[in-house]
């Protein structure tokens, strides 16, 4: 642009040399236009490589790690007095802080895996810009000093006043993003809660109760969001006055210290190669910011992969490397001297010292000495081997430790001293049996899938027609698969919801019994249903289905149970308190005086629950309203996705949600705001012909014999001072020029921030209304609604679907709306100043508006499928998440692990067409921007037009690339 000016402004301009200088920029643009697109496309992959391990990483880890969601600890009472951001700083003990020990919650893994592991996934689009950005801005700065001299580093002194102001907003802004990621998990776990027991909340008629603690902790959030808004504006503002800054210094050196002339094309190359440095300085800003946010979500992810997991015996994922070969292992199963608990903090102290198991036995944990303090329900002193291939009876009161024991025995509980043995050896099979050395475990509270009945009693395992129907009939699952339309292939809904609980019990015994696995751990399973239901079940006991295992089961039957059973044990305030043999009794009365009147006991509390449960099917029926009746065989509806283009009622819904005036305030304060930029280089166009003969400005119209009227907005002639506004000559007093330029860059910095922050305000009050509708929508619906709806589509809603709309789509809203403007400003005096760049806008626009057609007609769907492929995996995290214990069991995590992979690797796949078909607008645009400014270029040239209206005309148009990237 520089030999453009220079030849238009000579006493006797080369048209031709310009022209040939316009196709070399022409052909440099195209250049660029390939580069970026190459280096966005590897950027963009990195990013979803980066992700998709992010994302695996964090599942992984929650399949591993200790599940205490069932337990409350006393400092978590305490947790409502804390500010927020308290416990992520922790204490400093030693000159180091002490890590956060608090476990991770559902509703923090939620946002670990969707919004953290995007942040992280972002950083590689900022790896090629932070080394792009320093060549750029050396590049810039060696031309600079080409054009203006050493007046070029004038502006070096502002640089370090700038970098005192960022230090202040960053450290603010890294405060605030640590206590946003501590109020974001609080809200997603509040509303994870509102979702899972919504039927209970509208039972009682307290969903809107529990919806107004989530609409609390929103407002606490949003409270937070407004203080980062504000700090980000004041950080662009700081960054974008130092460009206008060392303009404004640079030019004040060149003119006052060097007493040299700013000609209009020193002028405005020098403009254009600043505004070329605005971008590696927002760049810079924008970077700055982005890291503090992207760091603290590495911290988080770091903080939540250092948490406890269970021993690497009891995850299939932990000691994989170690089971390739079969090894001689003790086949005992109980305890030996062990105090186990459910707190870490004890396991911390006690276990500081324990040496790693030596081969071959990887089926026992041993701890040294039992620690002293007591902070909480134990398993104190247990010393029992259950007797292999037997069943054994566990039975107790209430609050006992019956399931403690089984979720002891499965490793998911901390062991502070003694040993446990438990052999899981999956590829160590049994010849004349067929069962594997494994674990199979129904819980007290059944975890089901979200999937047919058959799949939840197989589970991975082959389907065998003929121990798949002997199970059946065993659970007493026959007569309940005869009311479903479809039988077994019936889906039961997530948790099972459209089954009793007395199905729920019989279809997870079922799967427990089904599997292959020589031990089979039974929790209160015969509680669940009727007497009549739990003696046929009973009977299965001796069946083949049986033979070999061995069966610990947890219940209150006792006189139904004893006679099939080898051992009993009882347990009271987590001790054994009784362990028998029991295999030569065949009758209660035949049992010793102790052990009657245990069995006295168990027989009074299965009367109370068989008078509670004779009705409890039925409750749940009444509720679920069609379990008695033949079910629909797809009770969940498959998430749809909109079809063709975006309704009004879509954008009318978000403009509304803000309030039409904040809208009327935005667009007038960046159409100002863009304004002022033509206000900036006008002056500069005047301040370089003032060098000139005075007649260069006043009579410019004449000599061009244009009569258009519209030139006079950008010539500002006086007549009785010969210049305009009457300034002198710059040759003689150059500090009018001075002052004016820098009243401009004030007025430009002070309506760019109205702009921003008005913006800040728009999407702040539009992420509160839309939160509230949304929220106050979810709990009015029916009961049928949360049936066929997952809750991890649900919470995809409030989880990613709301991160865009507080973060992604607030900066690109104001990035378009900043741009459009800009594209509107750069048209209107292209179109002045060569009014027959008209027919090229009309037909440029045309050419856009095409390709946006076809663009957003791909994107749509693009961004849509990637929304509903995203949900699956919300479901699968919540549903692994309620059901880590049962899957550990049965040694599936790498199933799972497998599954949740297929499921990202969907996710991806439209997230990768969404953005390739950005890239396919960006190439277009740029293109077309490239040929609109060639035009431009040989319009100039060949109308005869001055330098310092080519200098305007030329300096708005560049490649519209925000424009497509806003847009998109």
């Amino acid at each position: 642009m520089n030999w453009i000016l220079k030849e238009l402004s000579s006493e006797h301009p080369d048209r031709r040399t310009a022209l040939k200088y316009g196709v070399y920029m022409f052909l440099l643009t195209l250049l660029k236009i390939e580069l970026d697109i190459n280096i966005l496309w590897y950027l963009r992959r990195g990013n979803m490589r980066w992700r998709s391990v992010l994302m695996g990483i964090v599942y992984e880890k929650a399949l591993r790690k200790r599940d205490l969601s069932g337990y409350i600890k006393k400092e978590d009472e305490e947790e409502d007095g804390k500010k927020p951001g308290e416990e992520e700083g922790g204490n400093v003990e030693g000159g180091k802080k002490k890590e956060d020990k608090k476990e991770a919650d559902q509703g923090k893994i939620l946002n670990l895996m969707s919004s953290d592991a995007e942040r992280v996934g972002n950083l590689c689009n900022f790896m090629v810009p932070l080394v792009q950005a320093p060549l750029e801005f050396i590049f810039g700065v060696v031309f600079l000093y080409h054009l203006l001299g050493w007046s070029a580093f004038a502006g070096v002194v502002f640089l370090p006043v700038i970098a005192v102001f960022s230090k202040l907003i960053t450290s603010f802004y890294e405060k605030l993003v640590n206590q946003s990621n501590e109020i974001k998990d609080k809200r997603m776990t509040a509303t994870n809660e509102l979702v899972q027991a919504i039927r209970q909340l509208k039972w009682f008629g307290w969903e809107h109760q529990f919806a107004k603690k989530v609409l609390s902790v929103r407002e606490t959030e949003l409270g937070l969001f407004l203080k980062m808004a504000f700090l980000g504006v004041g950080m662009e503002v700081i960054w974008g006055i130092t460009l206008p800054g060392i303009t404004y210094l640079g030019f004040l050196a060149y003119v006052k210290l060097a007493k040299e002339e700013l000609t209009i094309p020193i002028a405005f190359t020098a403009l254009q190669v600043f505004g070329m440095l605005s971008q590696p300085i927002w760049m810079l800003a924008q970077g700055i910011l982005h890291f503090i946010m992207i760091y603290a979500s590495v911290t988080r992810i770091e903080t939540f992969l250092k948490e406890d997991e269970v021993p690497t015996w009891v995850s299939s994922l932990a000691d994989s490397s170690k089971n390739t070969k079969p090894v001689e292992e003790d086949k005992r199963v109980g305890f030996e001297s062990a105090t186990i608990a459910y707190e870490e903090d004890t396991l911390e102290k006690a276990t500081a010292d324990v040496p790693a198991p030596a081969e071959g036995e990887e089926d026992a944990q041993e701890v040294g000495t039992p620690v002293e303090e007591d902070k909480g329900f134990r398993l104190v002193d247990l010393d029992v081997t259950f007797p292999e291939g037997k069943l054994t009876l566990v039975t107790g009161a209430s609050g006992s430790g019956k399931t403690s024991l089984l979720l002891a025995l499965l490793g998911e509980m901390n062991l502070l001293s003694g040993k446990i043995y438990l052999p899981k050896q999956p590829s160590v099979v049994d010849e004349h049996t067929g069962l594997y050395n494994g674990v199979a475990y129904a819980a007290q509270a059944p975890w089901l899938q979200h999937a047919t009945v058959r799949d939840n009693i197989l589970f991975g395992a082959p389907f065998d027609r003929k121990r798949y129907d002997a199970v059946v009939e065993a659970c007493a699952l026959k007569p309940d698969l005869k009311l479903l339309d479809l039988g077994d292939m019936t889906e039961i809904g997530e948790k099972g919801v459209s089954l009793s609980g007395g199905q729920k019990a019989r279809v997870a015994l079922a799967r427990a019994v089904y599997s292959r696995a020589k031990i089979l751990l039974l929790d209160d399973t015969l509680s669940a249903v009727d007497t009549h239901v739990g003696a046929h079940i009973f009977k299965a006991f001796s069946s083949h289905l049986f033979k070999g295992r061995t069966v610990i089961l947890v219940t209150h039957a006792v006189d139904l149970c004893l006679p099939a059973a080898s051992f009993m044990i009882t347990m009271s305030e987590g001790r054994i308190i009784l362990a028998e043999n029991v295999s030569q009794i065949s009758s209660p009365q035949e049992a010793s005086a102790e052990l009657q009147k245990i069995i006295e006991s168990e027989e009074a509390i299965q009367e109370a629950m068989d008078q509670k449960g004779d009705t409890s099917d039925a409750v749940e029926q009444a509720a679920e309203g069609e379990t008695a009746v033949k079910k629909a065989s797809k009770l969940i509806d498959e998430e749809t996705k909109m079809e063709g283009s975006i309704s009004w009622a879509v954008y009318k819904s978000y403009i509304q949600s803000a309030g039409y005036w904040m809208w009327v305030v935005v667009i007038v304060a960046y159409a100002i705001s863009r304004g002022s930029d033509i206000l900036q280089q006008v002056f500069l166009k005047i301040w370089g012909e003032a060098y000139g003969p005075v007649e260069q400005s006043t009579v410019f119209l004449v000599l061009n014999q244009i009569k258009s009227a519209t030139h006079a907005i950008f010539d500002f002639a006086s007549a009785s001072a010969g210049r305009p506004w009457g300034l002198p000559d710059p040759r003689e007093n150059v500090n009018p020029y001075l002052l004016i330029l820098l009243g401009i860059d004030l007025w430009m910095t002070f309506v760019q921030f109205i702009a921003s922050f008005a913006m800040a305000l728009l999407a702040l009050k539009a992420s509160r209304t839309l939160f509230r509708d949304t929220i106050l929508s979810v709990i009015g619906g029916t009961f049928r609604y949360f049936d066929k709806t997952p809750t991890g589509r649900i919470l995809n809603r409030f989880s990613q679907d709301f991160a865009t709309v507080d973060g992604e789509l607030s900066n690109w809203l104001e990035f378009f709306v900043m741009n459009l403007m800009g594209y509107l400003r750069a048209i209107v005096v292209v179109i002045a100043i060569v009014p027959w760049f008209l027919v090229v806008t009309i037909i440029v626009l045309y050419i856009f508006f095409r390709l946006s057609q076809a663009y957003l007609a791909c994107s749509r769907e693009f961004r849509r499928l990637e929304s509903i492929s995203k949900s699956p995996i919300f479901s699968q995290f919540g549903e692994t998440l309620s059901g880590l214990a049962t899957i550990r069991a049965f040694g599936s995590e790498r199933r799972f692990n497998e599954e949740i992979q297929t499921k990202v690797d969907g996710y991806m796949k439209a997230h990768n067409g969404l953005w390739m078909s950005n890239r396919w607008l960006l190439a277009r645009f740029d293109l077309i921007g490239a040929l609109a400014i060639l035009v431009s270029i040989v319009l100039v040239i060949i109308g005869n037009i001055s330098a310092g209206l080519a200098a305007l005309g030329l300096f708005p148009l560049t490649p519209p690339r925000i424009h497509c990237l806003s847009t998109h």
